[in-house]
């Protein structure tokens, strides 16, 4: 670098020196910001999973109470739960609808 520096006149030098400086500057820049994007794309990913498993699990929660309520229905053999299957079902289509938006 000395050899090369050592050609150029004082004021050359004092350029070309301070233009690898800045060009140092931005590069480090570039790899951070860089960096940084990578990192907010995987935060804006993992914000989407958490909220697609929480809609999963209410959904779940939904057809297992469904479920429950036509297990009911059948063993009264219909006799009862018919409200309660019905007011589930509608409880469940609220989440299988939740379910499809996200």
């Amino acid at each position: 670098m000395k050899v090369l520096l050592g050609k150029l006149s004082v004021t050359m030098a004092m350029i070309v020196l301070t233009v690898l400086g800045f060009l140092a500057v931005f590069l480090y820049a570039g790899v951070n910001i860089s960096s940084s994007l990578v990192d907010l794309r995987q935060m804006r990913d993992d914000q989407k999973l958490v909220s697609i498993a929480t809609v999963v699990g209410a959904l779940t929660h939904e057809l297992q109470k469904e479920r429950g309520a036509s297990a009911g229905f059948i063993a009264s053999e219909g006799a009862e739960f018919r409200s309660i299957l019905t007011d589930q079902r509608k409880l469940s289509d609220e989440k299988i609808k939740a379910f499809q938006r996200v």
